[in-house]
């Protein structure tokens, strides 16, 4: 059986390991980076972008996104 993958889906994937100003998006909550898994990172915010099913766990020092996933996937 095929897997059902969905445009939010692809563009998820595409958002981990690149840099954006997240501060436009929907924020959740903050971590200390070893709180979620991310040991070399201080801080890790868990945002979604407005509009779509794509959250997605961020480095608030730097942008940097460390792990994107759209809800309906």
């Amino acid at each position: 059986m095929a897997e059902n993958i969905t445009v939010d889906g692809i563009l998820a994937d595409a958002l981990i390991g690149t840099t954006i100003d997240y501060t436009t998006d929907r924020w959740s909550s903050d971590w200390n980076g070893d709180e979620v898994g991310f040991d070399d990172v201080n801080v890790v915010g868990f945002y979604t972008i407005p509009d779509s099913s794509i959250s997605y766990y961020v480095d608030t020092e730097t942008g940097y996104v460390l792990d994107a996933w759209a809800d309906d996937d």
